[in-house]
């Protein structure tokens, strides 16, 4: 059995998408299945470089930093190559009768499952190579960015309602998403069949979720944000609930915010005001992890996600989320019953949830470690396992 998966970046980059490529193709790997990696375009990389800081998504002083960092990079993260056989993406790959296209072209034609990832300059990509095999559509990018405000977003917004991109995402046909919204706006926006969609979450290794013994409380109430520092993450969110339970001069309350990204001066200015909020910068994946099983609460000020490994993390840790109503926290929370979804932008509602929580460890330790634990559990139902078992039988 062959896979392939199909992603102009690099697999090495530390996002979602790519976190999830890597995870499933391993365990593909380990089901006998020949897994390859098509991509790594680096001069596509290089320009989603360029017009990121076009965006200001990214500081123009950071691109030689970042084309430095994308030149030393490699295709696969480090141990990876035990599992993939990467063959890169150029231009070349475009032009008819080049090696590199016809090598690519082979594989795909021989392959049993193709991922593909739902990006516009994928589709095209890969429409533009002229392949059909037993291809899916993976979503991982957001279709639709909810109160969109910057130029980004609206750009976004704009070019995945196009005619040009449901044209590419019908040409496929069909589709694998990780939340409800998703799959249901594919169907009634973009015209897919919805059986021809199939709604299957991202999932987690087992050795991630928390063991009975890891979950523990401590003295006071400690809040937890794990994100990139970025529109979509809802960082002015963030900041207007901090300064809101502060200004209830509310006890032993302590903030801990993790993660990088181009608005950073808000969690630094947070952390210089505050005595009670700790910016941390970026974390690696096992550090992310042991401060789960440290904290609380789970704070999720996203505007969109499409489904938001945070959420997926905490809870297998045992920590409750207060998350505001967008597609992936939603359906999580839904099945676990391990926290509170509050309509996007209503600050006062999101406070009042953070005392709720903080008053019910107060009230009763005891309980709320028994909440710690069945949210656990219950989390267990997004088992990296389950996930690749589902998109195995789509071979």
């Amino acid at each position: 059995m062959k896979a392939v998966i199909f992603d102009i970046n690099r697999l090495s980059f530390e996002g979602g998408a790519e976190k999830y490529f890597t995870e499933v193709g391993k365990e593909l790997s380990k089901k006998d299945y020949d897994v390859f990696f098509i991509g790594d375009c680096r001069p596509i990389l290089k320009f989603y470089i360029l017009l990121g800081s076009l965006l200001l998504v990214n500081p123009v002083w950071k691109l030689p930093r970042l084309f430095a960092e994308l030149k030393k990079s490699s295709a696969l993260p480090a141990g990876a190559d035990r599992y993939f056989t990467h063959i890169g993406l150029s231009l070349l790959s475009l032009v008819s009768f080049s090696r590199n296209r016809k090598k690519i072209k082979g594989i795909l034609k021989e392959s049993d499952l193709v991922l593909i990832k739902n990006e516009f300059i994928e589709l095209l990509f890969y429409f533009l190579l002229g392949v059909r095999t037993n291809s899916y559509v993976l979503v991982f990018s957001s279709i639709q960015y909810q109160s969109p405000q910057s130029l980004r977003a609206f750009l976004h917004n704009l070019s995945y309602s196009s005619f040009i991109y449901k044209y590419l995402l019908k040409k496929i046909g069909k589709a694998v998403t990780s939340n409800s919204f998703d799959r249901d706006l594919l169907v009634k926006n973009f015209g897919l069949k919805k059986e021809k969609i199939h709604l299957i979450p991202y999932g987690l290794d087992k050795k991630y979720f928390a063991d009975k013994s890891e979950l523990k409380t401590k003295e006071g109430f400690r809040v937890l944000f794990v994100g990139r520092m970025e529109e979509q993450k809802g960082l002015l969110y963030l900041k207007q609930i901090i300064e809101t339970i502060n200004s209830k001069k509310t006890k032993d309350i302590s903030f801990c915010l993790v993660g990088s990204g181009p608005l950073e001066k808000i969690p630094t200015y947070l952390a210089s005001r505050y005595s009670n909020v700790e910016y941390k910068g970026q974390l690696s994946p096992e550090q992310v992890r042991r401060l789960y099983l440290q904290f609380d609460l789970v704070l999720i000020t996203s505007k969109w996600e499409t489904f938001s490994y945070v959420c997926l993390e905490a809870q297998a840790c045992g920590v409750p989320v207060v998350s505001f109503d967008i597609p992936g926290p939603r359906d999580i929370v839904s099945l676990t019953k391990g926290g509170a979804i509050v309509p996007v932008g209503e600050i006062d509602k999101f406070t009042q949830k953070i005392l709720h929580y903080y008053s019910l460890k107060n009230k009763n330790k005891d309980k709320y470690l028994s909440l710690k634990e069945s949210i656990s559990k219950a989390a267990d139902s997004f088992s990296l396992g389950k996930t690749v078992d589902r998109l195995s039988r789509l071979s």
